[in-house]
Order: structure tokens, then C-alpha cells, then sequence
């Protein structure tokens, strides 16, 4: 299947060759077509990016920067939020999914769906529906890791981020 549209740039060049590459799998006709394009090989590949930005933010702020959010969570407590709530490893999370979210908009704004609306009043709403159908995941993320590491201790920190990823998904 022939793409119709004009790309161009290191992005772009890098998408069709993922498509090449994934048109060599013996797949039958009708769902190489549908699943082996741009948009679709696209939309995957800044899903990843987006997982890793995810990963990489929490394991910052849950690592290296713990003892930065020890005050922050000093005054949460204080203000009567139970300290569990207050966990480096639900602080992360909370910081690494607004980060992967703001990637996620941006990148499939710009590079997946091509998007270019203009005026700040529909980017907002844009961002709002985004974000809206972002919560839900999130949530759940929330929650996975709170019972698995804050509240029973059951496995690691970046174990539970991981696997909360594939709870979320399924």
C-alpha cells in the first residue's frame, strides 16, 4: 500500500523504515495493510518513547532524587494526607505521569496525527480530553503501585512501575 502523503525529515525517515522493515514479516495481506503504515507504526513507536520517559522520570525521582521530596512530603502529612499517600514511590509516579503526559500530547499532536491546530483555547481542549482519557491509567498505576510496594512491600520499586504498565494495558 502506497503512502499518499509527502514526509519529510529524520522523524519521518525513520517511521518509513520501521514500515519496511515490518512489511518483511510474512503477514497475511489485509492486516500487514492495517497494521503495517505510518500511522500505526507511528503511534506505536512514540507509545515506547513514552513508556521510557515514564520510566526514567519515576526512577529519577524515586533514586537519585529521594531525599529531595522528603520536606514535600514532611508538609503533605502535615496538612493531614496519610503518609502512605505521600510515598516517594506514589510522588514519582504522580511526577512521572504528568511528564509522560505531556510528552505523549505533544509528540502525537506533532509527529502521529501531523495536528496543527492553532489558538491556545483549542490546544487546551485538546489537552484536556487528552488528559482525561490519560486518568484512568493513571489510576489504576496509582493504585497497583501503592498496594504492591507502599502498603505491603511486595516487590520492587521499578518492578511495580513496570508491571503496573502491563495491568494498565491489559
Amino acid at each position: 500500500m502506497a503512502e499518499t502523503t509527502e514526509r519529510s525529515g529524520l522523524y519521518a525517515r525513520f517511521i518509513e523504515w520501521l514500515v519496511r522493515i515490518g512489511r518483511l514479516f510474512p503477514l497475511p495481506k489485509g492486516i500487514k495493510e492495517t497494521l503495517i503504515n505510518y500511522e500505526t507504526v507511528s503511534y506505536l513507536f512514540i507509545g515506547v518513547c513514552t513508556t521510557l520517559v515514564d520510566y526514567i522520570v519515576y526512577w529519577i525521582v524515586v533514586f537519585p532524587l529521594r531525599g529531595a521530596f522528603d520536606g514535600f512530603a514532611a508538609w503533605m502529612v502535615s496538612l493531614g494526607v496519610p503518609a502512605s499517600a505521600v510515598s516517594i514511590e506514589m510522588i514519582g509516579n504522580v511526577i512521572s505521569n504528568i511528564i509522560a503526559i505531556l510528552f505523549a500530547f505533544v509528540t502525537n499532536k506533532l509527529y502521529v496525527f501531523e495536528s496543527r491546530t492553532g489558538g491556545f483555547g483549542t490546544v487546551m481542549k485538546e489537552f484536556g480530553i487528552f488528559t482525561l482519557g490519560r486518568l484512568g491509567g493513571f489510576a489504576l498505576s496509582q493504585a497497583f503501585i501503592f498496594i504492591t510496594v507502599t502498603k505491603f512491600a511486595l516487590m520492587g520499586k521499578m518492578v511495580s512501575k513496570i508491571l503496573s504498565s502491563v495491568f494498565v494495558l491489559i
